[in-house]
């Protein structure tokens, strides 16, 4: 099994892109809707309407967006109680700690409010998207090129089938942290 999973703490770095976007909100009272459509590109700056390229290589304008160094997005990958590390080839003799991505989430919203800081409802992803664009060999350095590929050519790829949102009201100067408690997973 592999797992590949972002820390909380690429999340919260003061690097990480945040996005704005218009919503449509139907009133304040109970029953009230608002709805929006964002567009998430993280790692990379180019348009993300794009076409999603089929080949790592095909990302242009590589940002680092946790701020540690690598372009994209660090990722750590799971080890043990059943988890490898992913390979960097198929003779499967070096395997990564880390994994640097770019993701594309575009999502349209329709929520409804449930109470007067709660919202509940439906997400449609437009896109979905993701690419390894580079690692990192356990106990050595960046992988090459041609292992960045070997990774990327055997990742993950998300279909969503369906995906219900639920957003609260936080303060202002609310952290990730606050958020992840409002909103535990």
């Amino acid at each position: 099994m592999v797992l590949v999973e972002i820390p909380n703490t690429s999340w919260d770095a003061p690097t990480m892109p945040k996005f704005m976007f218009p919503a449509t909100q139907t009133g304040w009272n109970v029953g009230s809707t608002i709805s929006y459509t964002a567009n998430a590109p993280v790692g990379f700056t180019t348009d993300p309407g794009a076409t999603w390229p089929t080949a790592n290589t095909g990302i242009m304008g590589l940002v680092d967006a946790d701020g540690d160094g690598s372009l994209g997005l660090t990722a750590l990958p799971k080890s043990g109680s059943g988890y490898v590390a992913p390979p960097t080839s198929i003779l499967q003799t070096s395997r990564v700690d880390k994994v640097y991505l770019t993701t594309r989430n575009t999502t349209s919203v329709v929520l409804t409010r449930k109470a007067c800081d709660e919202f509940t409802g439906t997400v449609t992803f437009t896109h979905f998207d993701n690419h390894v664009v580079g690692c990192h060999v356990m106990g050595g350095q960046d992988c090459t090129a041609a292992e960045a590929t070997f990774v990327d050519n055997n990742r993950t790829v998300f279909q969503v089938a369906s995906a219900t949102s639920q957003m609260k009201s936080v303060p202002d100067n609310a952290t990730c942290a606050d958020v992840r408690a409002a909103l535990p997973m």
